[in-house]
């Protein structure tokens, strides 16, 4: 992958070009330096320590030994992953090759960035003996290269996660805000009510004061008292 088609990546990902079509540009770049008829990418989920297809271009899904487990996934790419570095089966045992699958040459390149695992990139080809060991320096040197675009990439979706669970959040606060705003509104009104209640109970309460009192007396008041 020459330096113009990594500019030409990074543009992509500048114009806020969605993931699945950056990685079928990177898919296509990459068939210029290796034939293959279909690729499998597989992302590394760390909280729970697996890979999960992401992406596919082509009839197959490429993978082997899908049964198992190597501790990094399952499948032969769950084993792949922790090679960091390319792996080329040049002609593939006839037991390995399942009636849903046509390819009979595989290659492996595990993605990393540093000490961060990021996933496997797989493709296939139908014809044995599509690549060779001596394919494995370039193979090294282009995985490491569809790494580093691929970091960004899922470092970006990440981001736009994040971004989506804060707007999230403040809009469950704003709801909040204004659920509270309502009860101090009506905290207010009551209190208010409560006020003038107590504002008609006084002068009422005097009234009802008073007429007991006359009640009381008017029996004992001389009639023009009464008057």
């Amino acid at each position: 992958m020459s330096g113009n088609m990594l500019s030409e990546l990074i543009g992509l990902m500048q114009n806020d070009i969605l993931p699945d079509e950056i990685y079928t540009e990177v898919c296509k770049m990459v068939e210029k330096k290796i034939p293959y008829q279909s690729a499998t990418l597989y992302v590394y989920d760390e909280e729970n320590e697996l890979l999960n297809q992401e992406f596919m271009v082509g009839p197959d899904i490429v993978d082997l030994i899908t049964e198992f487990d190597f501790g990094g996934g399952t499948g032969f790419s769950g084993w792949v992953i922790k090679q960091k570095q390319p792996i080329i089966v040049s002609d593939l045992p006839h037991i390995q090759i399942h009636r849903k699958t046509q390819f009979k040459s595989f290659v492996s390149l595990p993605l990393w960035i540093g000490k961060h695992m990021l996933g496997v990139l797989n493709f296939g080809h139908s014809e044995k003996g599509k690549y060779s060991k001596s394919d494995i320096k370039s193979l090294t040197i282009l995985s490491g290269e569809i790494s580093l675009i691929f970091y960004h990439i899922l470092f970006q979706k990440k981001l736009t996660m994040l971004e989506s669970n804060i707007k999230n959040i403040e809009l469950k606060l704003q709801k909040r805000d204004e659920e509270l705003s309502e009860l101090k509104d009506t905290a207010a009104i009551g209190e208010v009510v409560l006020k003038i209640k107590n504002q008609i109970n006084k002068p009422l309460s005097s009234i009802l004061g008073l007429a007991e009192i006359l009640e009381l007396s008017i029996h004992t008041l001389p009639p023009k008292r009464i008057k």
